[in-house]
């Protein structure tokens, strides 16, 4: 697949491909993905998603990626991520990632796509400070996170979820000067 533009050796990062917005509506349906990234299930209809990937991904201050993951000679998308609120006289974005099949979490492919993600921000649009947003009971991707290089800046007030739940946001930033050199394709 050429249109990869971005690669390591497990992970590519290339475009949003409106034909592959079904898998998009899988994974954010998906319970354990609901909960970890939007804090509740999510019931996102292929119109509803679609919508909003088109709505977002065509913001000027905006850079969205599928994330595939290499099976051989072939590229399969596994997930989609992006910097958003990039603000260039700040230096400044906010991350989001998402590795959608259960079977492709845990094997280190979210963590090379967050590599490149970051060595993007950093080293291709000179951003100083990368953010996120993460609750406080997914201590996967905070610990993934933490081992990128961010830290925790702030948490957000305890607020009830669906279910009886409850959690916490905790945001945190990376900065280019405390990873330099350590983002790259490790």
């Amino acid at each position: 697949m050429d249109e990869l533009p971005i690669r390591a050796d497990r992970v590519g990062l290339g475009p949003l491909r409106p034909e592959l917005y079904p898998l998009h509506v899988r994974w954010v349906n998906d319970p354990e993905v609901g909960w970890n990234v939007f804090g509740g299930p999510q019931d996102r209809s292929l119109e509803e998603e679609s919508a909003w990937l088109d709505a977002e991904s065509a913001k000027s201050d905006s850079v969205f990626f599928l994330i595939h993951a290499r099976e051989d000679e072939r590229w399969r998308p596994i997930g989609v991520t992006s910097l958003t609120e990039i603000d260039p006289a700040t230096r400044t974005a906010t991350f989001r990632m998402l590795i959608g099949d259960p079977a492709d979490r845990g094997h280190g492919l979210g963590g090379e796509a967050a590599r490149l993600v970051l060595e993007h921000g950093f080293e291709t649009l000179g951003l100083e400070t990368i953010s996120l947003h993460v609750f406080d009971f997914n201590r996967v991707a905070r610990r993934l996170y933490e081992s990128l290089g961010f830290r925790e800046v702030r948490r957000g007030a305890r607020r009830p979820l669906p279910a009886g739940r409850f959690g916490q946001t905790i945001i945190m930033e990376c900065q280019s000067d405390l990873v330099a050199g350590n983002v790259s394709r490790r």
